[in-house]
């Protein structure tokens, strides 16, 4: 049996260490002699204390003392090996009986290959976030270089289709018609990169005011009308609120409306329906917007708020966008404190709602 014993202990692939209550050592293995750079005749004369640095020790004991009323546990210290390098060592430690006296076993693992894991996880998470950090810097600075000459496209552009200064003919007027609306289109994807980087850089600010919750729905829809008569959807509002006050970011809430009911005309076909609906509570306003076009998948809706990606590839032919609309409204919403849900199935349709609190509080300036 002790031959069994010894074979056991001599084998396995971390040290051990059987000690008494004073620290001295009893028993050891030969992986904690090579660990440790001693013979075993060596670590035999030694105590616990000789092989933890100095500073350490006092620290070391303490553990041991807390471990050990709890019956037991892991500590994560630093060994000191015979030529006076250090390895970071785990002891996992439990009371025994050897001998006919209590003593200590301490299974000793040399974990310097998973420190060196650990710290070159860490470099990579550093390196990627700063490598964002700068990504975000650099959208920020790009989106502002190019949103002053698109403006003046657009606005020359519009200059041009008013005949402010001469009459044009259809082809002109055609060409000048589709500079006018691409700018604007970039114009979008543009604001919208802009504000994600600004987001991700922790630059995005609220700036709560008090306004007409209808006034603001009633002014998107007659904003998005000539889209939804383009596609002759009906587009309505369904509300038995009247003169709903809130407090929030009206431009940021106007963007969440806005950017869901653009999703919802671009999705539903030609003569379908979409449909702004509000309700309220005391303390909290939820708006939906509801359509019966194409729906989307159960697999689907997980993607719904990943950056840059439109759930089915096959629609980015079809529809145009970055894929940013719903990370964008999400982003607002938790910003406000509110909660994104949708509700959708395929070929019948999608409804997308939040939640947001009516009294966002207004910080003095």
């Amino acid at each position: 049996m002790e031959k069994l014993f010894e074979t056991i202990f001599n084998s396995v692939n971390d040290g051990i260490l059987i000690y008494d209550l004073k620290g001295h050592f009893l028993e050891v293995n030969q992986i904690t002699c090579d660990d440790l750079g001693y013979q075993k005749d060596e670590l035999l004369q030694m105590t616990g204390m000789d092989i933890i640095p100095p500073e350490l020790g006092e620290k070391f004991i303490g553990q041991i003392f807390e471990k050990m009323n709890q019956g037991g546990g892991i500590i994560e210290t630093m060994g000191q090996c015979k030529d006076g390098s250090l390895i970071p060592i785990e002891f996992s430690i439990r009371p025994i009986e050897y001998k006919g006296n209590p003593a200590i076993l301490a299974v000793v693992r040399n974990i310097t290959e998973r420190k060196k894991a650990e710290e070159a996880m860490l470099n990579s998470k550093l390196a990627a976030e700063a490598a964002n950090q700068a990504k975000s810097e650099f959208l920020t600075n790009m989106s502002h270089e190019l949103r002053t000459p698109l403006n003046s496209i657009i606005g020359f552009s519009d200059i041009l289709c008013s005949e402010s200064f001469g009459s044009l003919n259809e082809t002109q007027k055609h060409y000048i018609y589709n500079v006018n609306k691409s700018g604007k289109h970039l114009l979008e994807l543009i604001n919208d990169m802009l504000d994600l980087s600004k987001i991700e850089a922790g630059k995005m600010e609220l700036f709560p005011e008090e306004f007409v919750v209808l006034d603001t729905i009633n002014g998107i829809k007659t904003t998005m009308m000539p889209l939804a008569k383009k596609k002759e959807i009906d587009l309505k509002c369904s509300s038995n609120i009247e003169d709903s006050i809130i407090v929030a970011d009206v431009l940021k809430f106007k963007q969440i409306i806005y950017n869901l009911v653009s999703n919802a005309i671009k999705f539903t076909n030609k003569g379908g329906s979409v449909t702004i609906g509000l309700d309220r509570s005391d303390e909290q306003i939820s708006i939906f917007v509801e359509d019966n076009g194409l729906g989307i998948s159960q697999n689907d809706q997980k993607k719904l708020f990943d950056p840059f990606i439109q759930v089915d590839s096959s629609l980015s032919k079809e529809y145009s966008g970055t894929g940013l609309g719903l990370v964008l409204t999400k982003y607002f919403v938790e910003m406000h404190g509110g909660d994104v849900w949708v509700d959708s199935e395929v070929g019948k349709g999608s409804t997308f709602g939040f939640s947001i609190p009516t009294n966002l509080e207004i910080k003095p300036n």
